[in-house]
């Protein structure tokens, strides 16, 4: 059985971080569930690193076998310098919004590549933020608070439902049940 590290964060659930390092790859078949890799290089600080692009596709409502609607969710893999790597450390992002592979660029990343001594490394982008699709599922939040007086409860409550509000008529307009965005 294939053992991982998981790297401190927030936000995803661990079988959605360990079907990045598991699921077979597939060269095509989108639709599938099947990872798709493509090869590549990036560069950090100066360096450039042999990678993996990744993405594999994922049912949008897990709750509701009868909805055929999927999203992609991907993921970038670094690959170890080790001629005996161990096994991969996947990076679970904080958030909610918060993006692995938008992580990388920057100043944590350099504890991240430290591990490619001895293991490959993965940065995943979760439902709804960063590279995967649907992507960026957040609003702006439009008026913030003033930091200059203490915080009126009220005014507090009535920013906090406008901006839920929108998002809510932003996930309607681009088709996304808001369901599929929380917890299994």
């Amino acid at each position: 059985m294939t053992q991982y590290t998981l790297l401190p964060g927030r936000g995803l659930t661990l079988a959605a971080a360990l079907a990045v390092a598991s699921l077979p790859v597939v060269a095509q078949d989108r639709e599938a569930g099947g990872v798709v890799v493509e090869p590549g290089t990036v560069e950090h600080f100066g360096r450039t690193y042999d990678v993996e692009f990744g993405s594999f596709r994922v049912p949008m409502n897990r709750r509701d076998p009868d909805n055929q609607q999927t999203l992609q969710l991907r993921f970038v893999r670094y690959k170890s310098i080790s001629t005996d790597p161990g096994h991969p450390a996947v990076y679970l992002a904080g958030g909610p919004g918060g993006s692995g592979i938008s992580s990388m660029n920057f100043g944590r990343a350099r504890v991240f590549l430290a591990l490619l001594d001895e293991r490959d490394f993965i940065a995943f982008d979760q439902r709804g933020v960063g590279q995967s699709e649907p992507g960026r599922l957040q609003v702006d939040a439009g008026p913030s608070l003033s930091l200059d007086k203490p915080t009126d409860l009220d005014e507090y409550c009535r920013l906090a439902q406008d901006v839920a509000r929108r998002t809510l008529a932003m996930l309607k307009e681009r088709g996304i049940d808001p369901a599929a965005l929380t917890k299994p």
